[in-house]
């Protein structure tokens, strides 16, 4: 069987993406926060800084004053990384753990009519020590910085260790490239799709194209191999062999520079991160260059960029010559044999 070098390319090309893009999933997405919200207690809750990628959120809570027990049994919640919780308050009259689905609960314990201070001062103490939760107090009011779902965990992702926190007047890379992959793998308006051969939609961006620009005139070998393999009607047919030394190139297109230049440096690591699976697959010796294409205006739109991958292995392909040979069968012998000698001994 022959090998078909792009079909390699784009199948091949294709899994290395879904890997990096699940690698994320499994560690960061799933962590992603809710804001922490009221349910029953009176307090007031006001997200000061949103939780982002590497951005801790902060909360500000500010705790009501018990009147009459009114306090207790009441509760409200905030997520953590890993961990949900629910806060419930217990005044001097006995209440029931609400036993909220799905949370840890955090008893805190205050005297029937407590100030606000006083409630906020338990609120503090129970909170205190939590994993990812820092509590600071002013008064009646308590900041909660909750550690980024990502923090830790990012670090932690094939994506950040291919690109840090490697910015570019202010462009974060690791970031765009998670930006691109959801819109892949999740829907997204603009789908970075793999195509053979040049894409003639100038409305579907990112992409990359798996051009042929050379496949080598001058081949490493060709010739038979020397063997023969047997084919439908008792023959025999030599194998021949060719190799080739050649270039393919990925040209990466789209309307945003940005996404061009990380999506250039993210194909080369991600398949030189996959050298095995392409070895194994059939393409030997693989190694990258790079360069950037720039399209004749009265051919193209002015506000597409391109960056093209050079993606140089060796591969060959072993086909059964049509020169086909008869098996042998059998054997027959005509003709009458030399009679044996009586006397043995004139044989060795």
């Amino acid at each position: 069987m022959i090998l078909i070098p792009e079909k390699i390319l784009q199948e091949g090309i294709e899994k290395v993406i879904r890997a990096y893009y699940l690698d994320y999933i499994g560690k960061v997405k799933d962590a992603d926060l809710k804001d922490a919200r009221d349910v029953t207690t009176g307090v007031t809750i006001n997200v000061t800084q949103q939780g982002q990628i590497t951005v801790d959120e902060i909360v500000e809570v500010t705790c009501p004053k018990d009147e009459s027990d009114g306090l207790t049994g009441t509760y409200w919640l905030f997520d953590s990384v890993g961990k949900n919780y629910y806060v419930w308050y217990e005044t001097d009259l006995a209440a029931i753990d609400p036993g909220v689905s799905g949370r840890k609960g955090i008893k805190v314990s205050v005297t029937t009519d407590a100030t606000a201070v006083a409630v906020a001062t338990a609120t503090e103490a129970a909170l205190t020590g939590l994993t990812n939760v820092t509590v600071g107090r002013a008064g009646a009011v308590l900041t909660l910085t909750l550690a980024s779902p990502n923090t830790g965990l990012l670090t932690n992702t094939l994506i950040y260790d291919m690109f840090g926190d490697t910015q570019f007047d202010g462009y974060h890379y690791a970031k765009e490239l998670i930006r691109i992959l959801k819109n892949k793998f999740e829907g997204g308006k603009r789908r970075f799709k793999i195509y053979l051969g040049f894409n003639v939609n100038k409305q579907s961006f990112p992409c990359v194209n798996i051009l042929i620009p050379n496949e080598e005139q001058d081949p490493k070998f060709l010739g038979n191999s020397g063997t023969f393999t047997e084919v439908p009607g008792d023959l025999w047919g030599e194998k021949r062999t060719h190799a080739y030394a050649c270039v393919y190139d990925l040209l990466i297109t789209s309307d945003s520079q940005n996404e061009v230049t990380v999506l250039y440096h993210f194909m080369k690591a991600a398949m030189l991160s996959a050298y095995e699976h392409f070895t194994e697959d059939g393409l030997e010796r693989l190694f990258f260059s790079g360069r950037d294409i720039t399209s004749d205006f009265e051919l193209g739109p002015i506000d597409v960029y391109h960056k093209t991958v050079g993606v140089h292995f060796f591969y060959q392909n072993e086909v059964i010559s049509i020169e086909k040979y008869p098996i042998i069968t059998e054997v027959d012998a005509a003709g009458t044999p030399d009679p044996v000698p009586e006397d043995q001994s004139d044989f060795p």
